[in-house]
């Protein structure tokens, strides 16, 4: 049997597991639903007097077919001089991604039974092969005019949306060649891989859930933000934008001046505030489309139930893409209508009233000393050439806060845990010196607990930090013997700019910027051993608070590079969301529902919203009577054994407002109360 068809067919089996990636349903979307239900969503008579297509694939088997992974559409055209929806091609089979050409006469598509690209004349005709594997987008080129097709292979993961190993071109006319190599950076996400106007920049996820920019000269990717189905202006803005976790709303943003804000999609009349899904910029800067309403099924995720219901959706931005302008539906059928494209005439040379680049600049200022990096989740967490480093895991109570930096309420993240870090030990053991770096925010006045360490299974010490009480020590292994340095206090909610620095058997240590200098007795040493920040998987108490900046170099820094490096982390922490924080007692009156973790794989986290009303308030301001909170029913693949399950019962937890988490923009959300206009919180793990 073709390879293909049983991936295809192990895939269906799996449809309903996979549709689980899905988002749920989010407070923050249903309060901006209600805030924007007066304004007047006029039906746009034209595109400023200009003719457009559309093309999608309509469901003709169970209206399920999201994804595009089934052989169960046919591929359906409109045409606005023609005014009604129309059959393109009615055989029953597989369209993925339907797009049109630069000129809007041609529609490639993608068959993801048989691996193969296909053309067809937009006035009707056959089908001609182009090429083999998944069209991830269509592009002319600015210098000659040729029309380029470029072909995702090599996927990896779920069939519907997979990850790409890499991303070639070929010539959409003349005979079919070879792809030549355009985008070699792996786990590439294809839907909505969208090329700027001069060819220098796309949008993409590389992979789920981070989205942001590829830099195609430099083969780098720089990322924006967590979600799905990111998308690029087709001028030179490079305007990106991607779904938040409600998949109601884009976030846009400028990759340039990172100036983000949020557009609602759903509150058109026919949506009604529900899902939506498939969106996708056209040619033209202020065009896209869309489809939905998601609402069959039950619950807070509806997209996996598609439904034929589902219809294409046609959105005008406003002049400075802060709103949406207008909205018009397109299609009027009893049909599931998925992943539609639209052309403007004349919008490939529309461009927007943004600034135009011309590129999108790499710094060359590596350090190649880096070992293991990690700023923050939203940050650029690679190595000096664009390769990744080890991954910060997450475990029990840990989870992201407002400045995407890592909260601390039990066992911390950590870094290839199980590794043996041979190549830190190899680095190390030669240059003997070393740097590592961190902010660290406590929780608590005073506490004892692990907030970095790296130690040997037997329990020998390598190197750690800990608090004691309202002080910070470092503990090193000194030819064989464990030596203790006092660093100084921690305070409270105040950050603490941590940089410990070692050459040969000279120690110095930066607090905020103070200096601490101490000559050792010996060299230190590095064994075996976990990487870990807030708690040492047993050998060691748990430390509360949050961690960011974290940075582990081959070499000592200089005083210079202290300073440069000190006086940028202050800028940063001075821009920080800092929420307001309450402590209250109140009663559960109305529960989401929570799903499991298999269900929800590959997501790790859902937040479930419940109502409640307040019975007293325990620390800090808090003036709701009734009040929506969201909770982690399930965090780090875990059920949350703390979660609120029982109506009636009165539960004592720390809010913080739902609208200052950003971070949780890309979160699976379940929202299934009465009332969608309650005050949003979040409830603490």
């Amino acid at each position: 049997m073709n390879t293909h068809l049983i991936i295809l067919f192990r895939a269906l089996v799996a449809l309903s597991a996979m549709a689980a990636m899905t988002v749920m349903t989010a407070m923050t979307a249903m309060t901006a639903m209600t805030a924007m239900t007066a304004m007047a969503w006029a039906q746009a008579p034209d595109l400023d007097g200009q003719p457009f297509r559309l093309v999608w694939a309509q469901d003709h088997g169970n209206q399920l077919d999201v994804y595009g992974v089934a052989s169960q559409c046919i591929l359906m055209k409109y045409d606005s001089t023609v005014g009604k929806e129309e059959v393109l091609l009615d055989r029953l089979g597989s369209y993925g991604n339907p797009m049109l050409s630069p000129d809007g006469d041609w529609v490639v598509f993608s068959d993801r039974m048989t691996n193969q690209i296909f053309k067809v004349p937009f006035a009707g005709g056959e089908a001609q092969a182009v090429a083999t594997g998944f069209a991830a987008e269509l592009w002319r080129d600015p210098a000659d005019g040729a029309d380029t097709v470029f072909v995702a292979t090599e996927p990896v993961g779920y069939l519907g949306l997979p990850a790409w190993g890499s991303i070639g071109r070929v010539p959409l006319h003349g005979e079919q060649t070879e792809a030549k190599p355009f985008w070699t950076g792996r786990g590439t996400m294809a839907n909505n891989f969208q090329l700027s106007a001069d060819g220098k920049v796309a949008s993409g996820q590389f992979p789920w859930p981070i989205g942001g920019v590829a830099v195609i000269e430099n083969q780098r990717w720089f990322p924006l933000d967590r979600g799905c189905w990111p998308s690029l202006a087709p001028d030179n803005s490079y305007l990106f934008w991607q779904f938040d976790g409600s998949h109601r709303n884009v976030v846009l943003q400028d990759p340039i001046s990172r100036k983000q804000w949020t557009v609602n999609l759903s509150s058109a009349p026919g949506l009604n505030g529900r899902e939506v899904y498939h969106p996708r910029w056209s040619n033209h800067p202020q065009y896209f489309v869309y489809t939905g309403p998601y609402q069959e099924g039950s619950g807070g995720n509806r997209i996996r139930f598609g439904g034929k219901g589902v219809e294409v959706y046609l959105g005008t931005f406003a002049e400075d893409f802060s709103s949406m302008a207008s909205v018009r539906k397109i299609t009027a059928n009893d049909r599931g209508d998925f992943f539609p494209d639209l052309w403007v005439k004349g919008g490939r040379e529309a461009v927007s009233g943004l600034p135009q680049r011309d590129g999108f600049d790499v710094a060359n200022d590596v350090d190649y000393s880096l070992y293991f990096g990690w700023e923050t989740a939203k940050a650029d967490n690679r190595g000096p050439e664009g390769q990744p480093l080890k991954k910060l895991h997450l475990h029990d109570k840990a989870y992201l806060g407002p400045n995407h930096e890592v909260v601390l309420r039990g066992r911390g993240g950590h870094a290839n845990p199980h590794g043996d870090h041979s190549e830190w030990r190899s680095t190390v053991g030669k240059t003997q010196a070393w740097t590592i770096e961190a902010v660290f925010t406590a929780a608590n006045e005073t506490q004892t607990g692990r907030m970095f360490g790296y130690t040997q299974r037997s329990k020998h010490v390598n190197v750690h930090l800990n608090q004691k009480t309202n002080r910070v020590f470092i503990t090193m292994n000194v030819v064989g013997d464990p030596v203790e340095i006092d660093l100084g206090p921690i305070e409270k909610g105040k950050p603490l700019h941590v940089i410990l620095s070692v050459d040969d058997v000279q120690f110095r240590a930066w607090m905020n910027g103070r200096l601490i200098e101490q000559t050792l007795l010996g060299k230190t040493f590095w064994g075996q051993g976990p990487l870990l920040w807030g708690e040492q998987l047993g050998y060691g108490s748990s430390w509360q608070g949050t961690v960011s900046h974290i940075r582990m170099i081959s070499r000592q820094l200089q005083a210079d590079e202290v300073r440069e490096r000190t006086a940028r982390v202050k800028e940063q922490l001075a821009k920080r969301i800092r929420p307001k924080r309450a402590t209250v007692r109140a009663r559960l009156t109305e529960l989401s529902s929570t799903s499991s973790p298999a269900v929800i794989a590959p997501y790790k986290n859902e937040l479930s919203a419940g109502a409640y009303t307040l019975v007293e308030v325990l620390e800090g301001t808090f003036e709701h009577e009734i009040f929506a909170a969201y909770y982690f029913g399930i965090l780090n693949a875990k059920m949350n054994p703390d979660r609120p399950q029982k109506i009636g019962e009165v539960y004592t937890f720390e809010l913080e407002s739902f609208e200052q988490q950003p971070q949780l923009r890309s979160e699976l959300k379940s929202y299934d109360l009465e009332d969608p206009t309650l005050e949003a919180f979040l409830i603490l793990p």
